[in-house]
């Protein structure tokens, strides 16, 4: 076993850096975007026109599909602006069988390229319980004695959608209280 002892002088060379190293680490930079403001996110999945269903029929129903309660919202863009302000970004997610978002495409597009750069790279981890097709079919079957018998039946088979969604980024002046 090797001892190494340390003066007092060594301690403090020693001491130094890691108390600097340990400042650093806790420190924070203020934020390019956000000195001085408060951001919000919002998001809203807007209604599909009529012709843009699937509809039902005699003997197929859907299943609509539902979104993962831990989809993650935009972040505001840190590198956007210093004044306040609300940028609306409007998107249709394609979605797969398995309920993955492989597309995202913008419907009004208006210059917010930050803005849509990071709703593309939130909704592009998004995952949906798929929509299914459900389809119910007669299956006749007849015993010895020839009585023939039906029985109903269900196929359920997920078919790919898409959804159009619009987000809200807002900025606000941080205000503060002050009590007197």
């Amino acid at each position: 076993m090797v001892k190494i002892l340390l003066t007092s002088c060594d301690a403090r060379v020693l001491l130094l850096p890691a108390c600097i190293l340990l400042y650093a680490g806790c420190a924070r930079l203020p934020s390019e975007a956000g000195a001085g403001l408060s951001t919000r996110v919002s998001a809203q999945a807007l209604a599909a026109k009529q012709e843009e269903r699937y509809e039902s029929s005699d003997g197929v129903r859907y299943r609509q599909p539902i979104a993962a309660e831990r989809n993650p919202l935009p972040q505001y863009p840190l590198n956007a602006t210093t004044k306040p302000e609300t940028v609306v970004v409007v998107v249709r997610l394609i979605v797969d069988e398995s309920g993955e978002v492989v597309s995202v495409i913008p419907l009004e597009p208006d210059g917010a390229n930050l803005f849509f750069d990071s709703v593309r790279a939130a909704c592009s981890q998004w995952r949906f319980q798929p929509l299914l097709e459900i389809r119910r079919y007669r299956v006749a079957s007849t015993d010895a004695d020839g009585t023939i018998e039906f029985e109903w039946r269900s196929k359920e088979v997920a078919l790919p959608f898409h959804l159009d969604y619009k987000f809200q980024f807002s900025a606000a002046k941080d205000v503060a209280l002050q009590v007197q």
